[in-house]
Order: structure tokens, then C-alpha cells, then sequence
């Protein structure tokens, strides 16, 4: 039996009328009278009295409209279990992030996962902005990070996007005309760092070029803010290229190290800890739409050239 046409049954009993039924239906009266000609055939009785000038059911019609109504009841049931079963079957995947999700095609990556794996819910989380660690949370499977400092055997880390370290320096500066800047023509800037890990990056380059830093730190100083004090002069600061380019402030400019420094952009998870079905799915999706794409420059560490 034809539940469409079953259904187109009930509201024909139900508006009284072919035509209203039609209407409800969206449909030509012409066709809602070959469906119901067609169900009275595939039953082998006989719905409607046509000898009436009044729409009346005969008994088998009265017995379909209550089996009808049954069916619906059913159909109803099935589809709450359905739901039911859709939602708890549907993944939830935790993922965190160094930086604010609308930065470095983080949110972009994650929005174009979702069109491919609908029923993977991805939490994101960006209130690990700055940690060292954003897996430092149970329920963070996977993270967006630069590097997390905790011993290389413990993570295992896929390319996200290409980065390097720059200096953020004042338009009108000497420098700023420059190609690359390396670390010697440091020496005798003050440089302003609200970052640890920039902070770590830099007096190990200091050293190695036999100086000691004019290093002054700040912290929880919005990146934003730290590129203000820049452009009016009152110091350098070294940052991620991508990190600038989405703060990018007028007066500023941003200038590569020679040689470079890498402030790559990596997805990190794990070693130890078995991968839920999402993260497989996310983890395999970021290496084939961005790892497998990307040709990295020559890497170095930092050092006095």
C-alpha cells in the first residue's frame, strides 16, 4: 500500500471534499482522484458511496480511515525513536586552540569538516588562547598549536599552516625598509614580548649573538595592544607573520628573520591516548587539505648569521 496515497485518503475524509483536498494537497483534483482509484484498486473494495451527493465512507472506507490513523500514530513513533537514535549516535569531538578560533583559518578548517561530516559535532575551544599546553584538558582530543613544550615523544603533530617569526616594527623605521631583518640588528632595540614563547625564542638568539637582550615582558597584554606601543615608538615586538596579519595595525610593518624561524601552525594530539572516530576523521581531513598541500622552506633554529 501506497502510504502517500494513504495519507491523501485521510485528508480527503478529513476536508470533506476532493477538491479542498486538492487544494491541501497542492496537487490537481484530477490526480487526487486517480490515487484514491488507484488505493480503492490495490484494497479491491470500494472507499467512497459515489451514489451519495454527500462525501460518505462505506464500511471498508471507515475501517481504512481508522487504520489510517493507526499508521499515522506508527509513523509518528518511528520517527521520535529515529531522532532519538540520531542523537545519541551523533559525535561530539573537542577541539582546542592557541589561538582565537577566527585567526589563521582555524574556524575556516573547522566549518569546511563539518560540510563533509555533518553528524561530527565540533566543539571548539579557544579558552586555551596562550597556553602552552592546550591539551592540558581531558576533553580536548586534538588542538591547533604552535608546539607544546612538554617532550616531542608525548605528541604527534600535523601541518596546519606555515608560519615564521617576524619583527613588528614602526614604518619609520631604519629596519623597516629591509628585506629580512637577523638577529644582530637586534642587538640594540628594545623589544617588547608578552609572549613566553617568543620570549624563550629570542634570548636564545641573543646569546648566541653574545648579547644580552633589552627585553621587556608583558603579561596578559592583548597582541593588539602590543602593536600600538610598537607604532608609536616605544619599542619592537617579534610575532607570527599570521598573527600580524590579522592585527595588522596602520604605522606598522612586519619584517622576516633571517634565517627563518618557524612559528608553524600545527594540529596536535596525543600519542598515547587512542583517537575517537571524529578525531580520525578530523585529524586524516587537516592532512589531506593542508599538510599533504604545503611545501615548507628550509627550517632553522635561531641563530646569529
Amino acid at each position: 500500500m501506497n502510504l502517500e496515497h494513504l495519507a491523501e485518503f485521510k485528508m480527503v475524509v478529513e476536508t470533506g471534499s476532493f477538491t479542498k483536498a486538492a487544494y491541501e494537497l497542492n496537487m490537481s483534483q484530477s490526480t487526487l482522484s486517480k490515487h484514491i482509484a488507484t488505493l480503492e484498486k490495490e484494497l479491491n473494495v470500494l472507499l467512497f458511496n459515489r451514489s451519495s451527493r454527500t462525501l460518505m465512507l462505506t464500511p471498508a472506507g471507515e475501517e481504512l480511515l481508522y487504520t489510517a490513523g493507526k499508521v499515522e500514530d506508527l509513523m509518528d513513533e518511528l520517527n521520535v525513536s529515529l531522532e532519538e537514535i540520531r542523537r545519541r549516535t551523533h559525535i561530539k569531538l573537542f577541539v582546542g586552540s592557541q589561538t582565537s578560533l577566527n585567526h589563521c583559518g582555524v574556524a575556516s578548517a573547522i566549518w569546511a569538516f563539518r560540510e563533509k561530516h555533518p553528524d561530527i559535532d565540533v566543539i571548539a575551544d579557544d579558552a586555551v588562547l596562550g597556553k602552552l599546553n592546550p591539551l592540558s584538558h581531558d576533553e580536548i582530543e586534538l588542538a591547533f598549536s604552535r608546539w607544546i613544550p612538554d617532550g616531542d615523544d608525548k605528541y604527534a603533530y600535523t601541518l596546519f599552516q606555515p608560519d615564521n617569526l617576524c619583527a613588528i616594527l614602526p614604518t619609520n623605521h631604519p629596519l623597516a625598509e629591509q628585506a629580512h631583518i637577523t638577529w644582530e640588528q637586534l642587538r640594540y632595540e628594545k623589544i617588547l614580548l608578552a609572549s613566553p614563547n617568543i620570549s624563550e625564542i629570542y634570548i636564545r638568539a641573543a646569546k648566541n649573538c653574545g648579547y644580552l637582550p633589552n627585553l621587556k615582558q608583558y603579561e596578559n597584554m592583548r597582541i593588539g595592544s602590543m602593536y600600538e606601543y610598537v607604532r608609536f615608538g616605544m619599542g619592537l615586538t617579534l610575532s607570527g607573520r599570521m598573527i600580524y596579519e590579522n592585527f595588522k595595525t596602520p604605522g606598522t610593518a612586519a619584517i622576516d628573520i633571517a634565517p627563518r624561524v618557524s612559528r608553524d601552525f600545527f594540529l596536535v594530539r596525543r600519542k598515547n591516548r587512542p583517537m575517537s572516530r571524529g578525531a580520525k576523521l578530523f585529524w586524516n581531513f587537516i592532512q589531506e587539505t593542508y599538510t599533504k598541500k604545503v611545501q615548507l622552506p628550509e627550517e632553522t633554529n635561531s641563530h646569529c648569521t
